[in-house]
């Protein structure tokens, strides 16, 4: 059976298919959700499919362009065909994925080749720009082997045939299609975005692309993790009081603005479709992983990372379900947390009434600190 047709855009301006060439390299590429839509996944938009988070397919690509171009698509090259004026270049992914997911990126692009040992052995780094870009992309992924073996470290290893990156002329972020990341071209070089993009999308490799939220009002399972693991990026590279004061910085100005922005004190589990790309989902999100590892531990809460993704293997889950196979894992009671952090909006406040110095000696205090505590609906566990 054959389908034609012309690929849509999102009306909101993020996600569908592209056709860009405002540099001269004639792109063609996919964005595989769209932010306007509903459902979010956007498969849809350049061929016929069930498009939610739950079914998932084996791919076989095969783009014809003309000769100068490249399409690069997931998984691995299969053939590169010329037969003037044509190419045809067929890509299959063997892991079956979730149609938003699905890529295309097709240009006059040139690749660069690296190659990286992970746990499962050494798997090629494609990088993907214009002739004229490749020297901003290398320099910009610079840290991208360091990043590989951080993750492998807290979650686990990685289970796809390759790490790609394509560039794109999409200034607005990026999206993790799996082993072909669409990369903002605007952002190439810059080490700044090397965690909120670089680091973000690749650990949706583990957390979206491996283990996929059930539904989109649980996209925090997805997007909160991720940034979640741009932090562990920070920490893994540079330190953990580099961590602790991105979180901090994050933190305060959550506290002060996000109820503000998105209008009430929400849970990150069952958020509504407009805000499923908001800060609640993100930034909240991350903020509750941060607060879980507290929590846990560094030692059962990453073990438990790992059990999420073996047992789940490309598979979808719910906050429920994560729930219960951390608690599974670390054999710590969870539910007190999750019903606090994840299924119930706000945040625990405590206020400092009064302090009172009882002893001193050279060099160290002895202070009682009397605090007040507002509770709403329940006690919050603080970490």
């Amino acid at each position: 059976m054959f389908y034609h047709g012309i690929p849509q855009g999102d009306p909101s301006g993020w996600g569908g298919f592209y056709f860009d060439n405002s540099d001269g390299a004639n792109y063609a590429y996919n964005l595989g959700v769209g932010f306007g839509a509903n459902p979010h996944n956007y498969g849809r938009v350049w061929f016929p499919c069930f498009d939610n988070f739950v079914e998932r397919s084996r791919y076989q690509f095969s783009i014809t362009s003309d000769t100068a171009r490249r399409a690069y698509c997931n998984g691995y090259l299969l053939s590169d065909v010329i037969s003037l004026p044509n190419r045809t270049r067929t890509w299959v992914l063997n892991d079956q994925i979730p149609t938003y997911l699905s890529s295309v990126a097709l240009a006059n692009y040139k690749q660069v080749n690296w190659t990286v040992n992970t746990l499962s052995g050494n798997k090629p780094i494609t990088l993907v720009a214009r002739g004229a870009d490749t020297t901003l992309m290398k320099n910009g992924f610079v840290n991208l082997p360091n990043c590989i073996a951080g993750f492998e470290n807290y979650f686990g290893p990685y289970i796809w045939n390759r790490f790609g990156y394509c560039s794109v002329p999409f200034n607005s972020g990026a999206m993790e299609h799996a082993t072909n990341i669409s990369y903002p071209k605007a952002t190439l070089g810059n080490l700044g975005y090397e965690a909120s993009l670089m680091a973000h999308e690749l650990s949706h490799h583990w957390w979206g692309d491996n283990i996929t939220c059930e539904t989109q009002e649980d996209m925090w399972i997805n997007e909160g993790m991720a940034s979640f693991s741009a932090f562990m990026f920070t920490e893994w590279k540079y330190g953990k009081a580099a961590y602790l004061n991105s979180i901090r910085v994050q933190h305060d100005d959550l506290l002060k603005k996000l109820h503000k922005k998105e209008t009430g004190f929400r849970a990150i589990s069952g958020i509504p479709h407009n805000l499923t790309y908001g800060d609640h989902v993100y930034l909240k999100g991350s903020d509750v992983a941060h607060t879980l590892r507290s929590y846990l531990g560094d030692t059962l809460f990453f073990n438990a990372c790992k059990y999420l993704m073996t047992q789940n293997t490309l598979k979808h889950i719910n906050s429920i379900q994560m729930r219960d196979m951390m608690q599974t894992s670390s054999g710590k009671s969870l539910t007190d947390f999750f019903n606090n952090w994840v299924f119930n909006g706000g945040w625990p406040h405590f206020a400092i009434d009064s302090v009172k110095v009882l002893q001193q000696t050279t060099g160290s205090y002895t202070v009682e600190v009397a605090v007040k505590q507002k509770i709403i609906w329940c006690s919050f566990l603080i970490f």
